[in-house]
């Protein structure tokens, strides 16, 4: 699939910015959260160029922070447990300002099942993980990505969704 070609076009384009930045990882994360919340307020005010700028911004710091922390040695299951929170804040925040500036009964149905649809991706990235700890098994370090970073152990499991929401919409 596409996902695995684009992650290493991104993680070479990256890896060198990463090297010139060392700051922590997280704090381009929670940068990165401010970002899509400040999206999430430009489409409540219909500037809708605005917002896909600072969406594009968000998606590119969303992607910095786990090259940061790869190139500086500072991965942690907290920096993966927090990137990928924060993705699904976003995830869920923008298609719901953009069905509540425009509401219908069919937007709201396509909201409702573009959420069920985190739901079900949140249990099912859970569930390898749960069942790891609850067998007392320790998963190999090669197994779990980069030094067992929680983000890139899901990714290997399910692969990476791509950054895109299509809702569907009347003219």
């Amino acid at each position: 699939m596409f996902d695995t070609l684009l992650r290493q076009i991104k993680d070479r384009l990256f890896a060198s910015v990463a090297k010139m930045l060392n700051i922590p990882p997280n704090l381009v994360t929670a940068f990165s959260l401010i970002l899509g919340g400040l999206t999430i307020s430009f489409i409540l005010k219909k500037l809708y160029l605005v917002s896909l700028i600072f969406w594009i911004l968000n998606r590119f710091f969303d992607g910095l922070d786990g090259a940061i922390a790869r190139a500086h040695q500072r991965q942690t299951d907290l920096g993966g447990y927090l990137d990928i929170l924060s993705d699904f804040m976003i995830y869920a925040a923008i298609p719901i300002s953009l069905v509540v500036n425009s509401p219908t009964m069919e937007r709201y149905f396509y909201l409702t099942l573009m959420i069920s649809t985190f739901y079900v991706n949140a249990a099912l990235m859970d569930v390898p993980i749960s069942n790891f700890r609850e067998a007392g098994t320790r998963i190999k370090n090669e197994q779990r990505g980069h030094n067992g970073n929680y983000a890139q152990r899901i990714d290997r499991w399910y692969g990476n969704d791509p950054d895109v929401f299509i809702i569907f919409c009347d003219s």
